[in-house]
């Protein structure tokens, strides 16, 4: 049976008709399939239980995909006129039920988005098709995704060799950074992909959870120099293997094996082949290699001993082989999150722009290189306007490559673009739905354009995915404090600050949710705390600004800010949507403050999170 996709330009017309034609049609969005004559939803064949006024927000949403229905007209709609129910709490729990039963989320919705103060709209893929026979299982049917969307799963490790799990994993990185630079196939990120690396799931239920519609799995098996590596490419449909291959070779082949691999799999969705090699190779150094990889592949732990380690990981790289790229975007990322770490900026700002300008020498064609050099501009040298456009080279070179929207939903933030950040993160989630440092960033504009309970939604999956990753608590801490939640929020934070290497951005949300909860002295003895710790160490001066003003110190927090631009303070990227110093806006030293910054004349949101 053919399954026509729709796009969103045409999809009211095409779905005015199938809601006039309930008594031979059905949609189908994904795995789930909303039969209209029966008023049912079915995933894959199976019917779903679900209430009424859930399954009526649904055939209203869906009546007009796209287009935001708002929660007036949706009451209208799903309630009759004689029935006396609180609308806004029924409605609400509604529209939860509704995610509930299609495993979407508020945060990154995939189906149904809330629209701060208007309303929701239905946002996912849209196929029209007749009514399956009951006894018949969607997954026979066929199907053409608008888009190709791959997953490269880790390879599985099966080798007696210590160091090959660094190749499994790094061969899966390879061959995602190949197939980002072939038009018309996204590719999921590894840092989302990685969460499967020791899977019990299997590929149908990693493919929904990724929203892939294909998967590429394979092992590596490592004796001395000889590797064989096995790979499959499975459509997640049905489970389906559409290719396969074995490559028995040395070691040294490895990087022809990925070229060969990616290649295969763009052959195999007949997607238009690149005259160029998709991977390119950097090192003929197994050496070298192996020290990026264990770089590259460490975990982030927002520690000054984790970011020591992977510094001198690449230190090794750069030291081999001067004019690996890859590796001096490392050296130069690192800067980003040494000075949220608490390190002085002056330390590691130098390094940082050098080793970004040596990317782009070594390589001028790696998206990543001028991601990060136009990230350093803004950020480190205040040059907004020189930034921009080497953003937009970089796109031109790889639209797909995540940390290119990242670094720029970065210095949009400083430029206080909030909602331009938010759009950039979002597209990157596309790509890499569980990178923790893009739902954290999310979680923090959200918060600051007031819209509380997608903050949550992705402050929560930040702490699903890293429990640990105290930056990502700490921003669902004040997601909950400025909804209004200041006993959950305030726990978080405390959390957050107990577990912190230094102090940060943190102290000052406690401090402020303090005050706002009602906690005055804790609040004045989170400050005296931060005072005393300045005295015989660093403390970023951007911290003990933002916690001054927190307390209404407002002469004391100007001074501290006018030192920390001078000290280029990375925390100071948040000073266009920071909640906590909200209370300083309208004091005419601002503006001069945004002046030595060259924001004073950039757009600014009007901040709803306080």
């Amino acid at each position: 049976m053919k399954i026509t996709p729709c796009r969103q330009a045409d999809s009211r017309r095409v779905f005015g008709a199938t809601m006039r034609q309930q008594s031979r049609s059905a949609i189908r969005f994904g795995p789930f399939e909303l039969d209209l004559r029966r008023k049912e939803i079915r995933r894959r064949g199976v019917p779903l239980r679900v209430q009424e006024q859930p399954l009526r927000v649904l055939m209203v949403l869906i009546e007009t995909p796209g287009e935001v229905i708002s929660r007036e007209d949706l009451i209208r709609k799903v309630w009759p006129s004689d029935t006396f129910v609180d609308f806004e709490h029924s409605l609400n729990a509604a529209v939860n039920r509704l995610r509930h039963v299609l495993d979407d989320e508020a945060a990154q919705p995939r189906y149904i988005e809330t629209v701060p103060r208007r309303g929701y709209r239905y946002i996912g893929p849209m196929y029209n098709e007749e009514v399956a026979e009951p006894n018949r299982s969607v997954d026979d049917r066929e199907s053409k995704p608008s888009e190709s969307v791959v997953a490269v799963l880790p390879f599985v490790d099966i080798s007696p060799t210590p160091d090959s799990n660094y190749f499994c994993d790094g061969l899966a990185e390879e061959i995602i950074g190949g197939l980002t630079k072939v038009p018309g196939i996204r590719v999921i990120g590894r840092r989302s992909t990685a969460l499967f690396k020791d899977r019990t799931e299997s590929l149908r239920e990693i493919a929904e959870r990724l929203n892939a519609g294909f998967v590429l799995d394979g092992s590596l098996r490592q004796l001395e120099k000889r590797i064989r590596i096995t790979a499959q490419l499975v459509r997640s449909l049905d489970e389906h293997c559409i290719w396969s291959e074995r490559y028995d070779r040395e070691l040294t082949d490895l990087f022809e094996v990925q070229e060969e691999i990616a290649r295969s799999i763009v052959e195999t969705l007949e997607l238009r082949m690149t005259a160029t090699p998709l991977i390119k190779q950097y090192t003929r150094s197994e050496e070298a290699y192996l020290f990026y990889l264990k770089g590259a592949l460490y975990p982030h732990a927002w520690t000054p001993e984790a970011f020591e380690q992977i510094s001198s990981y690449m230190k090794r790289v750069v030291d081999i082989e001067p004019a690996h790229a890859p590796a001096w975007v490392e050296l130069a990322g690192l800067s980003f999150g040494q000075v949220m770490a608490g390190i002085r900026p002056s330390k590691v700002m130098r390094g940082a722009i050098e080793a970004a300008h040596r990317a782009v020498a070594a390589d001028p064609e790696l998206a990543e290189a001028r991601a990060i050099l136009a990230a350093m501009k803004g950020l480190f040298e205040h040059d907004w306007l020189g930034a921009l456009p080497e953003f937009e080279v970089a796109l031109k070179l790889n639209q797909a490559a995540p940390s290119v929207r990242y670094y720029r939903a970065l210095v949009l933030t400083a430029m206080g673009r909030a909602d331009e950040a938010i759009s950039d993160l979002r597209r990157s989630l596309e790509s890499d739905p569980f990178s923790v440092l893009v739902n954290m960033h999310l979680c923090r504009l959200c918060t600051a354009v007031g819209n509380h309970e997608a903050a949550i939604g992705y402050g929560e999956r930040v702490v699903k995915i890293s429990p640990q990753h105290f930056p990502g608590l700490g921003r669902l801490g004040e997601a909950y404090v400025y909804s209004g939640n200041y006993e959950r929020g305030i726990a978080l934070l405390e959390r957050t600050r107990a577990s912190a290497p230094a102090e940060g951005w943190y102290t000052a949300a406690l401090a402020a949710a303090y005050r706002r909860g009602g906690r005055l002295s804790d609040a004045q003895r989170i400050r005296s705390e931060v005072e005393q710790k300045a005295s015989h160490e660093y403390v970023p001066f951007a911290v003990r600004a933002f916690t001054a003003a927190a307390l209404g110190h407002i002469d004391e927090a100007f001074g501290l800010l006018e030192q920390a631009v001078k000290d280029r303070d990375g925390i100071l990227m948040f000073l266009t949507t920071e909640c906590t110093i909200e209370g300083i806006r309208n004091d005419p030293r601002y503006s001069k403050l945004l002046d030595s910054m060259n924001l004073k004349h950039f757009k600014r949101p009007p901040l709803r999170g306080s």
